[in-house]
């Protein structure tokens, strides 16, 4: 089961990035099991370092800058919102608990992430700059 949700996340991922001060793809992590979805718990699910920041969001805030907030006067943009739309719904589909994590300061790894069937915690991850 793990495959064909790997498969179903990439293929709704393929050719988008997610924008900040730079564009970044979207790939796929598996990261093992955890018994609490929760940002200290995440953190070593991650192999961040003790004392890295680690932020929860919700997912519709995550995608809110291509999908609700993206530029009306961009063609581009708004030819895309659907297809964001589709990864976020793709998200919620194929995982249970999807939850959104930010690690990290200035260059801070993105990853939207839930229980996959397997019960292994999966999804896609990003990296956003913000200075």
């Amino acid at each position: 089961m793990t495959d064909a949700t790997r498969a179903r996340l990439e293929r709704a991922a393929e050719g988008l990035v997610y924008t900040s001060e730079g564009d970044a793809p979207f790939e796929w992590v598996e990261l093992g099991a955890a018994d609490a979805l929760t940002p200290e718990g995440f953190r070593a699910l991650a192999g961040a370092a003790p004392g890295t920041r680690v932020e929860e969001v919700p997912l519709e805030r995550f995608f809110a800058g291509h999908i609700e907030e993206s530029d009306p006067a961009d063609p581009a943009a708004q030819a895309l919102r659907e297809r964001y739309r589709a990864l976020r719904e793709a998200l919620r589909d194929s995982l249970a608990e999807v939850r959104v994590f930010r690690v990290g300061e200035v260059e801070i790894r993105c990853y939207a992430v839930g229980r996959t069937p397997a019960g292994t915690v999966a999804g896609l991850a990003t990296t956003a700059w913000e200075t």
